[in-house]
């Protein structure tokens, strides 16, 4: 075949990984008579496991199976990984969806888009880290939750209803922990038994002696008994707080009757 330029090549339009060739000079080995020009095909390029020991810069879309990079990886759009991948480094700017597991050595760059975490169950795997010392169950962060809610309240005999002029929750979750802030203003509640403040938005953890306090900012309008302070707690396998009061001096907690008017803000925190 006569000498010509690349530019005057018919394009390729069906690779074929296996049986297609593509000249390449080894410039590793020694070159014999007929020079050291050698052939690689498409699929050991594209080959299941690829490695790249330099930075690897795509504008493109990138899904690999299984992929090992000991430099830094530059992703200008949509990085998908649907197998094991090992990256020195990587910057995305796009979006980045992974498949099971994505092993970043130094460091990761988002700069437009967000890291999803596909797979219900998986996360972000901390077990790389010193655990402290207790008994470690579990180093795996598979959640992220923000929100608003709607909390109310009831009556632990009978639930009863409310007039609110204000019912204001809003929460974060991360992993297992929930943090709320509530703020509920009421009248004319039909409501009777001890006072609860329902509708929380993650029920508690179901585990024996579980409780989790609840810090009361203010309260007004409902009737403790006198000498005492207000308290709360919520109980385990439960999505409530329970207000309650103690004498200031010490002694045990009983439960506070609810009102038919009052108000109060608090904040807490708990497992779910």
């Amino acid at each position: 075949m006569a000498d010509a330029k690349i530019s005057a090549l018919t394009n390729l339009t069906a690779a074929d990984a296996i049986n297609d060739m593509i000249p390449i000079v080894d410039v590793s080995d020694t070159p014999p008579a007929s020079g050291n020009t050698k052939r690689i095909s498409i699929n050991n390029i594209l080959s299941s496991s690829p490695t790249a020991s330099g930075a690897l810069t795509v504008t493109g879309l990138v899904t690999a199976g299984s992929a090992t990079i000991t430099g830094a990886a530059t992703v200008g759009t949509t990085l998908g990984v649907t197998g094991a991948s090992t990256l020195a480094s990587v910057g995305v700017t796009g979006a980045a969806t992974i498949g099971t597991t994505l092993v970043v050595g130094t460091n990761a760059t988002l700069t437009n888009g967000n890291v999803i975490i596909g797979t219900s169950g998986k996360g972000i795997d901390f077990s790389a880290t010193t655990s402290g010392s207790g008994t470690m169950t579990s180093e795996l962060l598979n959640d992220y939750e923000e929100g608003t809610f709607t909390p109310t309240v009831s009556g632990s005999s009978s639930v009863g209803v409310g007039v609110y002029s204000v019912q204001y929750g809003r929460y974060t979750k991360i992993g297992r922990n929930v943090f709320v802030q509530v703020y509920l203003d009421w009248s004319a509640h039909t409501g009777t038994g001890s006072m609860q403040f329902t509708n929380l938005p993650f029920t508690s953890e179901n585990v024996s002696n579980g409780y989790s306090s609840v810090a009361i900012g203010e309260i007004s309008g409902i009737a403790l008994t006198a000498g005492n302070y207000a308290l709360a707690s919520i109980p385990p396998n439960a999505s409530r707080a329970n207000l309650a009061n103690r004498k200031s001096g010490g002694g045990s907690v009983t439960a506070v009757n609810i009102d038919v008017s009052g108000y109060i803000f608090f904040n807490a925190s708990y497992q779910a």
